[in-house]
């Protein structure tokens, strides 16, 4: 509500402070035209209400903007979320495929050369034993002949106990010899 001014009344107050008619009515018309748009206390207490309401109003749709925005947010990253743990679980699926197929590839080469690991091994435990054998006949029938050569030569019981003691000691030298010859071919084939 603007201020509304009595141009009448103020009229007559300037004519009875001794203003001339004319120039009274002249100064109200000027005041009337510069005061006609001031705001009463009412008109601010109505602007201010009207402001608080357009203020709440705005509030409230900037609310239910920002409620919406993280509403399409959330369904968004949800949607991304999904998205990626399926890509995750596709990608997982792929890759314990080609593990699978890695080890089952592995475990074929390692049978096969486990298989002819065991094939050579076997040869050479063969071929070990025979020699071991052979060498062990050979002993035995050198052993056989110098005992007989032994008895035929040495007739007393020094000798005897002399060629004792040398044959013990060959024999140590020749199990010594043969556990070495063992100890190295299990140290190359363990």
């Amino acid at each position: 509500m603007a201020y509304a001014l009595d141009t009448a009344a103020t009229i007559e107050e300037l004519e009875s402070a001794g203003v001339q008619p004319a120039q009274a009515k002249s100064i109200v018309q000027a005041i009337d035209g510069a005061v006609g748009d001031i705001a009463t206390k009412d008109d601010f207490k109505a602007l201010r209400t009207e402001t608080r309401a357009e203020f709440k109003e705005f509030r409230e749709e900037i609310r239910a903007e920002f409620k919406e925005f993280r509403e399409e947010i959330r369904s968004e990253l949800s949607e991304f979320r999904n998205e990626i743990n399926g890509k995750l679980e596709g990608f997982r699926e792929e890759f314990n495929g080609q593990l699978q197929e890695l080890r089952e590839e592995f475990n074929t080469k390692l049978d096969g050369l486990r298989e002819e690991f065991n094939t050579k091994l076997d040869g050479l435990r063969e071929e070990f034993n025979t020699k071991l054998d052979g060498l062990r006949e050979e002993f035995n029938t050198k052993f056989a002949e110098f005992r007989d050569e032994a008895r035929a030569t040495f007739a007393t019981k020094a000798d005897i106990a002399t060629l004792k003691s040398e044959l013990t000691l060959r024999i140590v030298v020749a199990q010594v010899t043969t556990a070495t010859l063992l100890f190295a071919l299990l140290k190359l084939f363990p």
